[in-house]
């Protein structure tokens, strides 16, 4: 999934001055910012203080939209990430370098009206380059399991995932359902999240009644014949309610729905409808082929814009 941005990874930014290649020192913070201020554009820059200096790349922003990104494109080696040119009449895309006359503070650069204090001293667009985007969801639900790991499958050519896993039948495939086995009991309270055994799973599935079936994907966890669901006096769809909290024969505070000794609740409740979670968005950019004056720069690793976003699925 990550085979194409690592290649670019590796090579070398150069630059051309009057005709002789050197290094060029374009080394800033590469967790990059977003300002949002602007109606018409997102901002995503980097900065340096010594000297007080950033980069600032411009993109369009759809009306309404409150982040540039939503949805992994996920490419690798036989399919590029997606590609916005920089400048020209055709384009909306700039990319600007800046020096200024003091520290900048934090999110001075979202200002729309600057500090009176702060002077540009150095001012530079590109006229021209590519800006490359990868975008990478690892975690769609963020219940802790990668997408990958949920049965999601492979993507068609619509960027949707036809053949995903939908273990409760809701209707929200396991690897955007923040509930898989729909007990009203979320997935990221019924595993373990160290990989303990070093296989590249990080849940190391909790299984309460050593059936095979962990505890994310079983209905009854406990195994007394009552569903987990049903283990469940809160009236709020929530066995994990404290009105459902007991102690078990150690002695030790736990659910009903985790204590098979505790079998004298079996009230019947609907599926919660709600699955609303946050996503994990990572936006890596790349800028090749760009010129800052008398600076031509072939590939620069502009950084990584990291934020979350809130997902309703539709059932």
């Amino acid at each position: 999934m990550r085979h194409f941005y690592i290649i670019f990874a590796v090579l070398l930014i150069t630059a051309c001055d009057d005709g002789d290649i050197i290094t060029v020192d374009l080394e800033f913070n590469e967790d990059l910012e977003l300002c949002t201020t602007a109606e018409d554009a997102f901002l995503i820059y980097s900065v340096k203080e010594e000297p007080s200096e950033s980069l600032t790349l411009i993109i369009p922003r759809n009306s309404g939209a409150n982040v540039p990104f939503t949805e992994p494109n996920f490419p690798d080696i036989n399919t590029p990430p997606s590609t916005y040119p920089i400048g020209g009449a055709s384009s909306p895309v700039r990319f600007i370098y800046r020096k200024y006359n003091r520290t900048l503070g934090s999110n001075e650069l979202c200002e729309i009206i600057p500090p009176g204090d702060l002077d540009i001293i150095n001012n530079s667009e590109s006229s021209d380059g590519d800006v490359y985007v990868t975008v990478i969801v690892e975690d769609d639900d963020l219940d802790d399991i990668p997408s990958e790991l949920e049965g999601r499958g492979e993507m068609d050519e619509e960027g949707n995932y036809p053949d995903a896993i939908d273990t409760d039948g809701d209707g929200i495939p396991n690897y955007q359902d923040e509930d898989d086995d729909g007990d009203n009991v979320l997935t990221k309270f019924e595993i373990i999240v160290d990989d303990i055994d070093n296989d590249g799973d990080p849940t190391n599935n909790l299984d309460t009644d050593g059936d095979g079936t962990p505890d994310y994907l079983d209905t009854d966890d406990d195994g007394d014949m009552i569903a987990t669901i049903n283990e469940d006096s809160s009236g709020e769809q929530n066995p994990r309610n404290s009105a459902n909290a007991v102690v078990d024969n150690n002695g030790i505070d736990t659910f009903r729905y985790l204590y098979n000794g505790a079998d004298d609740v079996d009230v019947p409740n609907m599926q919660s409808s709600e699955n609303e979670f946050r996503r994990s968005i990572e936006a890596i950019f790349f800028i090749t082929n760009f010129s800052l004056e008398t600076i031509s720069v072939t590939e620069l690793n502009f950084g990584t814009l990291s934020y979350d976003i809130t997902i309703q699925s539709a059932e």
